[in-house]
């Protein structure tokens, strides 16, 4: 049998598009960007044709590799330098933050189109590293940004392959 996978973020504009034909009910998409709602839906095929596509169904993606290190609360807000950097495919973002905030943490191509949220949400007082692969992307310049109520802080990381 045959199965064929739709994956998209808009289901009127098929924006964000993913489809494929796969030989099992399992696949793994390699492309999805954090805090991101998707759609999906599926059809099978065997040796009558093609079945009807299933109704849409949906999924978010969370954050993946955040960790808080530590018990002890920081005085400061601070944003580190991402480690290492430059970095093929994959660096460390570390930030510190007083007290319980929202946080955003964003990656910027060069012309500040948004590259991917690894954080959006809240998060009690600490110090935090994340990990980030840029695997999928070019070589070149990109930007990351932190952003809570009280504080906003922007540092660059090179991606060499």
């Amino acid at each position: 049998e045959n199965y064929l996978i739709q994956i998209v973020t808009d289901t009127i504009n098929f924006y964000g598009y993913y489809s494929n034909t796969v030989n099992d009910t399992i696949i793994t998409v390699d492309s999805l960007s954090h805090l991101t709602t998707y759609y999906w839906r599926v059809s099978a095929k065997n040796e009558m044709g093609w079945g009807q596509v299933s109704n849409w169904w949906k999924f978010s993606t969370a954050n993946v590799g955040i960790g808080k290190l530590g018990t002890e609360i920081p005085a400061f807000y601070r944003l580190y330098n991402n480690y290492p950097n430059p970095f093929n495919p994959s660096t460390n973002i570390k930030f510190d933050i007083p007290e319980n905030s929202f946080v955003s943490l964003t990656v910027y191509d060069m012309l500040g189109k948004e590259i991917s949220k690894l954080i959006h949400e809240n998060l009690i007082a600490g110090s935090y590293t994340i990990n980030f692969n840029l695997s999928n992307l070019t070589s070149g310049i990109y930007i990351y940004r932190i952003k809570t109520g009280k504080f906003s802080e922007t540092k660059k990381m090179v991606l060499i392959k």
